[in-house]
């Protein structure tokens, strides 16, 4: 009878638990400092100027909270209460604006700073942390610039919202138009949900072998690509690792980039052992540079060489090497300018995935040690795992990853001319040769026979390149 009494007891859930926890703390640092300082500590009255204080936090707490569960820094936040209070405070007094002042001018000033905030980060592509502390000392300059050497102040009838009850009010309307946010995002993502479970559903393995893919709508085909691609669940937490978990089974997976790599790569040689390592997705991001962009670049980059070389007087090995890359930049000079040659933006990412943790690093320490072979220096894609991995995606023409930030902030790209380009492309052989077959040519480099037979099993793939003259 105990024993089926002890069953039916539920403990705290662990939000109940986090509540009391913090409840316990506020009161034994309050009575600590009681007992410390007892006679202007803890008072009624002392309590409410602290509470009073704390609302002007609380709120930009509330802000700070929302960016950081999407994994950003705003180190602006301070800056902004500060600009738009005495944005406010400048339109209600010189402008006779009164409250309307107050309101409108700091609403509309702390929205246009988040604006501002977010194309920086999104269309400069410069780390949250980074943007936000710049702009900072930004707004700062530009508060103490409107407010000019006095500090603005409100007239006593102006202070409403400054003290009680209107700071409670504010803060009130606060309070609920973030409960409604935070209602409607749950409701979104249920139905979200609602939505997947729904087609998941619908959608059996039996269903799919015998579904004409090409005959649904855009919805049907995006409901199937789910069911087929989307494991069961994502933990991106690891900063050096990701793990996906699908059908019971956890799968490890480490991101990887190019940060160095030689002058020169070999066709057939410097790439393909990365790209046919065991286990290793890998993709190259191709952006072509313009003519009169890349022109402009080599300009520069010959004048930058040639103050160099004047500057590096009597250094005899220092002017040797810089008028080496003054000879190749200009022969690419001239080659992008007569149209023979143009040049890329190329970036890589290879995605190593394993069974165990243990495997993952195992895996990971061969695959620097291969790309180090061929003097390639690889970087981990820390604490972007999963921006890294959608990059990677294998069905990239089917989900849109023009906006993954990975692309800009975590890859280094290099500017490879159409020669180095064809040299990165997963051609595993520069010769070969086959028992049976037709004779097309002669091999550039061994002088062999090359002898073509397209139903040699020894075909491991569908693309072929056959580069140079014909006839034996």
């Amino acid at each position: 009878m105990n024993s089926s009494q002890g069953k039916g007891k539920k403990g705290l859930s662990g939000a109940a638990k986090g509540y009391a926890m913090l409840l316990i703390m506020l009161f034994v640092s309050w009575a600590v400092f009681k007992i410390l300082t007892p006679g202007n500590f803890g008072s009624p009255k002392n309590l409410v100027s602290y509470f009073e204080a704390s609302i002007i936090a609380t709120v930009g707490a509330i802000g700070f909270y929302f960016v950081m569960v999407m994994g950003m820094f705003d180190f602006s936040i301070g800056a902004n209460i500060m600009l738009s209070a005495i944005v406010g405070c400048v339109l209600a007094t010189n402008f006779n604006l009164g409250y309307a002042g107050i309101l409108i001018g700091s609403i509309l000033c702390g929205a246009i700073v988040g604006v501002l905030n977010g194309v920086f980060y999104v269309k400069l592509r410069i780390p949250s942390m980074i943007v936000t502390t710049g702009l900072a000392l930004i707004y700062e300059s530009l508060a103490n610039f409107i407010a000019g050497s006095q500090a603005p102040t409100l007239p006593s009838d102006l202070r409403g919202f400054g003290m009680m009850p209107g700071n409670l009010i504010l803060a009130a309307i606060l309070l609920v138009a973030v409960i409604m946010l935070i209602v409607a995002l749950v409701s979104g993502l249920k139905k979200i949900r609602a939505m997947q479970e729904e087609d998941a559903q619908t959608l059996s393995d039996d269903s799919l072998k015998n579904m004409d893919y090409s005959s649904l709508a855009s919805k049907q085909k995006a409901a199937v690509l789910r069911q087929v691609v989307a494991p069961d669940a994502v933990d991106p937490g690891p900063n050096k690792y990701l793990i996906i978990s699908d059908g019971g089974k956890d799968v490890y997976i480490r991101n990887l980039t190019i940060v160095s790599m030689p002058r020169r790569d070999k066709f057939a040689n410097t790439f393909s052992g990365l790209m046919d390592f065991p286990n290793v997705t890998s993709s190259v991001f191709i952006e072509p540079i313009s003519e009169a962009q890349m022109t402009s670049k080599m300009d520069n980059h010959i004048k930058i060489l040639d103050s160099e070389y004047n500057a590096a007087n009597g250094d005899p090995n220092r002017q040797r090497k810089l008028q080496s890359q003054y000879n190749d930049a200009s022969t690419f000079a001239a080659q992008v300018e007569s149209g023979e040659n143009r040049f890329f933006r190329v970036g890589f990412v290879f995605s190593i995935i394993a069974d165990s943790l243990r495997d993952l690093n195992k895996q990971t320490d061969l695959f620097r040690a291969q790309a180090a072979a061929k003097n390639i220096q690889i970087s981990n894609c820390i604490s972007v795992q999963a921006e890294a991995y959608v990059a990677n995606a294998p069905l990239n023409n089917m989900v849109s990853t023009a906006s993954v930030f990975i692309k800009r902030d975590m890859i280094k790209f290099y500017q490879m001319d159409k020669y180095s380009v064809s040299a990165i492309y997963n051609y595993t052989q520069s010769s070969y040769s086959h028992r049976n077959g037709i004779a097309l040519g002669r091999d550039m480099q061994t002088a062999a026979p090359v002898i073509f037979d397209i139903y040699d099993p020894s075909h491991d793939g569908f693309t072929l390149c056959i580069a140079g003259k014909t006839g034996c």
